[in-house]
């Protein structure tokens, strides 16, 4: 499956263009990974021709089934070959090199990143809309201001935030790119420096009276989902990811102390050298932490791990599987250390009954 990123730039990509600058010179793809794989198969696909793959790294082996050559290995070669560089982000050092070995850009080469459109957003009341269909909404009497910013990449980008949205302190930064959605309920409250970052068709939608302090991080890359119910609370630098293969649901009324990390995916991939199959991708699975639930602090929550209504983390725990509601779970791998119980943000609650929302 393609990418929205690769997508979105493939559809804006002018292959006639290409090809005429293309024309009479060899053509390689600088990024001997997943991404440049992609972009070779699609410009294969369009009946071009690539040489083989560029990598300041890995280079003198085979990628693909074609030769990874180390940048300045293709200096000598006439005439001067053209380069689509799938490197993530702007990398300085690709620029300098660049420069330094006069290539110029769409002349001589095409960087991924350098050709999509990007917006940014630092006052918004009621709706933008672009060019690049992207959709911006506030829903406030009053404007946003440079407390909130918006960063778009690419277009198809959706960003919906409720009224009574207060930030204090710092800075909330939305990040969204090619074809990603972040909604924002009503009366959220902002502490410090907060991130939300939603990539590559990535989605996350945050419920009412939802409270963030400094720190926090929540990211749904390619793909992923991320729901957070109504009245939860985060302490500092709470860390939150998901991705295509690990949907992460948080129910309402939960209570997530300082330092609390959920990683719906590993980040980075790991293969079996055998099978040549991806371990992290085939093991990643779904995280569902019910209603009224408490984490402690340090706790970690690893992907394929569903927690039960009203129970209790404790700190430094780390989970991975399925816990009962109405329980306390502590430890690493965590377990349950007792069962039949909940918990109230009410302190110094001497009465007996229950009271379990």
């Amino acid at each position: 499956m393609i990418s929205n990123d690769v997508a979105y730039w493939i559809e804006s990509l002018d292959f006639n263009e290409l090809r005429s600058a293309c024309s009479g010179r060899k053509l390689y793809v600088w990024g001997a990974y997943s991404k440049g794989a992609t972009l070779c198969n699609v410009l294969e696909n369009k009946e071009f021709v690539v040489s083989g793959f560029l990598d300041s790294f890995n280079y003198d082996q085979q990628y693909c089934g074609k030769i990874v050559k180390k940048p300045d290995a293709i200096l000598h070669e006439m005439p001067k070959p053209f380069i689509i560089i799938a490197v993530e982000s702007i990398r300085e050092e690709i620029l300098l090199w660049l420069s330094n070995n006069d290539y110029y850009n769409v002349i001589d080469f095409l960087y991924f990143d350098k050709n999509v459109s990007q917006v940014e957003i630092r006052s918004l009341r009621g709706l933008y809309e672009d060019k690049y269909n992207n959709r911006f909404f506030y829903d406030g009497n009053s404007t946003l201001n440079e407390n909130v910013r918006i960063l778009s990449k690419g277009g198809k980008n959706i960003v919906s935030i409720g009224n009574g949205l207060n930030v204090v302190g710092g800075t909330l930064i939305i990040k969204v790119s090619y074809g990603s959605t972040v909604t924002i309920g009503h009366n959220v409250q902002i502490s410090g420096e907060v991130i939300i970052n939603a990539t590559s068709g990535g989605a996350i939608e945050i419920g009412n009276g939802f409270t963030a302090r400094d720190g926090c991080i929540i990211n749904a890359i390619d793909n992923g989902n991320i729901v957070i119910g109504n009245k939860v609370t985060t302490g500092c630098r709470f860390y939150l990811t998901s991705g295509i293969n690990s949907p992460v649901q948080i129910g309402h009324d939960c209570m997530i102390s300082h330092d609390v990390s959920i990683h719906g995916t590993n980040g980075h991939s790991i293969i079996d050298l055998c099978s040549k199959d991806s371990i992290s991708l085939n093991s990643e699975k779904p995280i569902i932490i019910g209603r009224h639930v408490w984490l402690g602090k340090n706790s970690t929550i690893m992907y394929e791990t569903t927690i039960g209504d009203n129970s209790v983390v404790g700190a430094c725990a780390l989970l991975k599987g399925d816990y009962p509601g109405q329980s306390i779970i502590a430890g690493n791998i965590a377990r349950v250390i007792r069962d039949n119980c909940s918990w109230d943000r009410q302190r110094n609650i001497v009465s007996t009954q229950s009271r379990v929302p």
